[in-house]
C-alpha cells in the first residue's frame, strides 16, 4: 500500500508534520530507543491513514531490533524472583535470549523434564516507562498548545492514556500468570485452542515460568500449507474462538498480534502472551 501526504486542512499539523512523506517515520525513530514503545505500534492504528501506514512500517522494523539486556543483569532477577539459584531449580538453562520483547526476554529451560520458557522482566522497565510516558505527555501537551484542533494529536493522547494503564499490566507477570489460568480453562472448552501450562511455584511479578511449545506463525501460510493444514480453516477457526470470546466467556485476548499465534503439528492454535486481556461485563438490568 502507497503512503500518501497528510492533506492540509485547518485540523491537519501544518510544515515537517502533515503532507511529508517522512513525518510518521521522523516520529517513530524519535522515539527513545527503548523497547517499551514497540507496544505503540498496534494503538498507533488509530492514527490517519497515512501516520498509520508509515509509523507502522517503521515499528514493525523495531521488532527486530530490539537488543537482548545481558544475561548477568538478567540472572539477578530471575534468582530473585525464584528465591533460589538457577542451578537449583532448572536442570538445564540457556543464557541465551529464545526472543527478546518489549518488556521481557524469553528463555528456554528445562524443570523436571519438561521443556519450559522463563520470561524475566527487563531491569529497570518499569522506572524507564514512567520517564517516558512523562516526556511523551510533555511532548504532547506542548504539540497541543500549538495545534489544538489537529485531530492526530487527540488520537494520540487517548492512546497514551490507555498506554499508561495496559504497560504496567504487562509489567506484572503473576497479573499475567492469572490470565492464563483463566484463559485454558477457556481453551479446553473450545478443542482448537492451545494456552501453555504455567508453573505457579515458579512464577512471581518479574518472573512467569510455563509449559514451551513449538509451532508455525499465523501468518506463515507457506509453512502451514506444508505442515499439510488449509489456512483458510485455521483462520475460521481462530475467528471462532473470538466470537466465543466476545459473546460467550466474556474474557478477551486483546494482543493477538501474528507473533503471538502460531499453529502447532497438530493443526491447533496455540495462543501466547496474555499480559493484555479484557473482560467484557454484561450490563445489569435495571
Amino acid at each position: 500500500m502507497d503512503r500518501v501526504g497528510l492533506s492540509k486542512s485547518r485540523n491537519s499539523v501544518p510544515g515537517a508534520l502533515s503532507g511529508g512523506m517522512n513525518a510518521g517515520g521522523a516520529i517513530a525513530r524519535s522515539l527513545p530507543a527503548r523497547p517499551q514503545f514497540l507496544l505503540l505500534d498496534e494503538p498507533f492504528s488509530s492514527l490517519d491513514v497515512a501516520w498509520r501506514f508509515r509509523l507502522y512500517r517503521e515499528l514493525s522494523t523495531l521488532q527486530d531490533e530490539v537488543p537482548p539486556v545481558s544475561f548477568s543483569k538478567i540472572k539477578p532477577i530471575i534468582e530473585k524472583g525464584l528465591g533460589a539459584k538457577i542451578s537449583e531449580v532448572f536442570e538445564e538453562f540457556d543464557e541465551k535470549p529464545l526472543a527478546a520483547a518489549s518488556v521481557a526476554q524469553v528463555y528456554k529451560a528445562v524443570y523436571k523434564g519438561k521443556e519450559v520458557i522463563a520470561k524475566v522482566i527487563r531491569p529497570d522497565i518499569e522506572k524507564n516507562v514512567g520517564i517516558d510516558i512523562r516526556t511523551l505527555k510533555s511532548v504532547l501537551n506542548l504539540l497541543r498548545t500549538f495545534f489544538f484542533q489537529n485531530k492526530s494529536l487527540i488520537s494520540i493522547a487517548t492512546v497514551l492514556r490507555e498506554f499508561r494503564i495496559t504497560i504496567y499490566e504487562e509489567m506484572d507477570l503473576a497479573h499475567e500468570a492469572r490470565n492464563i489460568k483463566e484463559f485454558r480453562k477457556i481453551a479446553k472448552e473450545t478443542g482448537f485452542i492451545i494456552v501453555p501450562k504455567v508453573y505457579s511455584e515458579l512464577t512471581s511479578k518479574n518472573i512467569l515460568v510455563m509449559d514451551f511449545h513449538k509451532g508455525i506463525k499465523i501468518t506463515n501460510f507457506a509453512k502451514i500449507k506444508e505442515a499439510g493444514f488449509e489456512p483458510k480453516k485455521i483462520i475460521e477457526k481462530l475467528i471462532e474462538f473470538y466470537i466465543y470470546q466476545s459473546l460467550v466467556s466474556g474474557v478477551l485476548h486483546a494482543d493477538p498480534h501474528p507473533g503471538n499465534i502460531m499453529v502447532n503439528a497438530d493443526g491447533k492454535i496455540v495462543m501466547l502472551d496474555f499480559g493484555l486481556v479484557v473482560h467484557i461485563y454484561q450490563a445489569k438490568p435495571y
